[in-house]
């Protein structure tokens, strides 16, 4: 399902960049919103395919013991706009590959706690 891609793209995005920043300083600026924008695609696929309400159970595991991902239009809608605010926050023209990185792993979590399933994994 995609719906775990929509975690685990900006965490791997966020892992790669500082390594992406020593090849090209460009191409780390870059990495970020390219990814950011295809889980907003993926937010809209999920979406308009019709399958809501639907729920993920990670590592296979069930959800009293596994991380647990639920997904309908109010949860889609928050990803949505953790992806879209992250995108317009983003700095263009002055920023590190730190700061990159960094707000990787926010959009990351971020989406990770509009999804979560239980309340133990927000806590």
């Amino acid at each position: 399902m995609n719906a775990a891609l929509l975690v685990v793209l900006p965490l791997l995005a966020a892992f790669l960049t500082p390594s992406l920043g020593r090849v090209s300083r460009g191409l780390a600026r870059l990495l970020g919103p390219a990814v950011l924008l295809f889980c907003a695609g993926l937010v809209a696929n999920l979406w308009l395919d019709g399958t809501l309400p639907a729920s993920l159970a990670l590592g296979g595991f069930a959800p009293p013991l596994g991380i647990h991902l639920y997904l309908d239009p109010l949860a889609l809608l928050f990803a949505l706009a953790v992806f879209l605010l992250t995108l317009l926050g983003w700095p263009w023209r002055e920023g590190t590959t730190g700061q990159y990185a960094l707000l990787m792993l926010l959009a990351g979590a971020s989406t990770a706690l509009a999804l979560s399933g239980d309340l133990f994994n927000i806590f």
